[in-house]
């Protein structure tokens, strides 16, 4: 097997079962600190995660050429920032959705895109806490911009969590409609003044 990483030969990893394990190595042995994963392509196609750990289902012998880009961490926030606006919006029409769902039609079909959605906005909030660090947000003695967002989203969630475990769609969908949408909002003004 032949390994690239930004178009250069690299050592090939070693002996793994899977594209997971391969490229778990390679972040940790041959990639900077702040490098990050941001293309792949096996055997000349480009590869896509279609669900978290996907890449444990690729088996490394089925791999000839392994192409990996990179990406700069502090250009991948960046990015992320430039374009969370548009995210945002894709979340909360999805929280309003969802929550006319949970009114409407009941739990059975609005639980299939709630989790969907949560995870989506976990991950968003995730992002956006990394990359408050990576790009130095705030400084010393003020306050970071997303630090009390990030604080109230983790309350909000296991607030959802509660609502969903207790089987209470109207909680639910408020939560939804009236926490969570507003919540996002919020991060879309503050995203709009960083990225300005």
């Amino acid at each position: 097997m032949k390994t690239m990483i930004d178009n250069r030969e690299a050592a090939t990893p070693g002996c793994h079962r899977n594209l997971q394990e391969m490229l778990q190595e390679i972040s940790e042995g041959q990639m900077s600190e702040n490098r990050v994963v941001w293309s792949v392509k096996i055997n000349g196609k480009n590869y896509c995660e279609r669900f978290p750990h996907d890449a444990a289902r690729v088996k490394a012998k089925d791999i000839s050429l392994l192409e990996i880009g990179t990406m700069d961490g502090t250009e991948i926030c960046r990015t992320f920032i430039e374009n969370s606006e548009a995210i945002v919006d894709c979340l909360c029409a999805g929280a309003e959705q969802i929550s006319a769902m949970y009114r409407l039609e009941g739990a059975e079909n609005a639980n299939k895109h709630y989790w969907n959605l949560l995870d989506s906005c976990q991950g968003f909030i995730s992002m956006l806490y990394h990359s408050e660090g990576v790009l130095k947000l705030g400084g010393v003695g003020r306050k970071k911009p997303f630090q009390d967002t990030l604080e109230y989203a983790e309350e909000l969630f296991d607030s959802m969590y509660a609502a969903q475990m207790n089987e209470d769609w109207i909680n639910l969908a408020d939560l939804l409609e009236f926490e969570l949408s507003p919540l996002l909002k919020q991060c879309r003004e503050v995203v709009t003044r960083i990225a300005a």
